[in-house]
């Protein structure tokens, strides 16, 4: 994104201000300009129980590490919040960041609206901007709305991305460019697949091989076969592809789908599941696939260790 406009002339200047009710320079603060009633919130992810969030308040949150980042909404951020803090898949997160109202009456959160907007429009800004890789459970859906409330909205779009650079987000905008952990390399091999796929293949892990997928909440595991990689009956795969994925993806899941492994799951609309094993190239082509994403997740041990099967 650009900074700075394109014209020549210097952009007005403005006043950001920043509440730190707890003291300190790391801990919780609140950044918000006196003009508009929007506020972004930050604090360490970690310290989520020590924070004091107001109860059922509507808000667009920002879930961050170095290199990716989780966009929700929710009417209720404070239990919403919670939620992700007992989920596991959110365990990548170092910071977050809320964008709410300052407190005051408005008919701006006045109802789910305006937090499902920004989730849109912040998800869709992150993806153009490619600075860090969007994790996804659900592709976010822009709320029917008339053509003055979108413009408002679009204001709030713009006032809460300058608030999010001033509380230390640099999700949309860096002074060192791309902070994704692919190297040019390995994003101009990602175009292909590396090696074909086998579908139904009868390999089982090694002692201490399996491994676990971390994106988002999917459940999803595999470990490494003979120099490739295999994702393991019962895990569970992404429904929607990112625009910015690689085509083979769609090609392989097509396949996978024509071929009656990768079925519906009930009562849930956004992943399927493979009911056979599948071997990929590499690590890094499986994680694609399931993901649906140019970069997937990441294949690490297992949290939770399986019990040991007794003799």
């Amino acid at each position: 994104m650009t900074l700075a406009p394109t014209n020549g002339q210097l952009p007005p200047a403005t006043t950001t201000i920043i509440y730190r009710p707890e003291g300190g320079i790391e801990g919780y603060r609140e950044v918000f300009d006196g003009i508009t009633d929007v506020v972004v919130s930050s604090f360490a992810w970690p310290t989520l129980k020590e924070v004091s969030i107001a109860a059922a308040a509507p808000a667009c949150y920002l879930l961050v590490d170095q290199s990716c980042v989780y966009f929700g909404e929710t009417a209720d951020i404070r239990r919403r919040l919670n939620e992700h803090a007992r989920d596991p898949g959110k365990n990548f997160a170092r910071e977050a960041y809320i964008i709410g109202g300052t407190g005051r009456s408005s008919e701006l959160w006045s109802d789910s609206s305006t937090a499902e907007f920004l989730q849109f429009r912040l998800t869709d800004l992150a993806e153009q901007g490619s600075l860090v890789d969007v994790i996804k459970g659900v592709n976010p859906r822009i709320p029917d709305l008339s053509k003055d409330r979108r413009a408002m909205l679009e204001g709030v779009v713009r006032h809460s991305l300058r608030l999010l650079f001033d509380a230390g987000c640099r999700v949309f905008c860096s002074n060192n460019g791309s902070q994704r952990r692919v190297t040019a390399d390995a994003e101009l091999l990602g175009s292909d697949p590396a090696g074909p796929m086998r579908i139904g293949v009868t390999a089982t892990p090694l002692p201490g091989t399996e491994l676990e997928l971390i994106y988002g909440d999917l459940w999803a595991r595999g470990f490494p076969n003979e120099g490739r990689f295999v994702v393991m009956a019962g895990s569970e795969v992404r429904y929607s592809v990112n625009e910015s994925a690689w085509g083979w993806i769609r090609d392989d899941r097509a396949q996978l789908r024509a071929e009656g492994v990768l079925v519906p799951i009930a009562g849930l609309e956004d992943r399927e599941r493979l009911v056979v094993a599948v071997e990929f190239g590499s690590a890094s082509s499986a994680a694609k696939l399931v993901c649906g994403s140019r970069d997937g997740g990441k294949w690490m041990p297992l949290r939770f260790s399986p019990p040991t099967p007794t003799v």
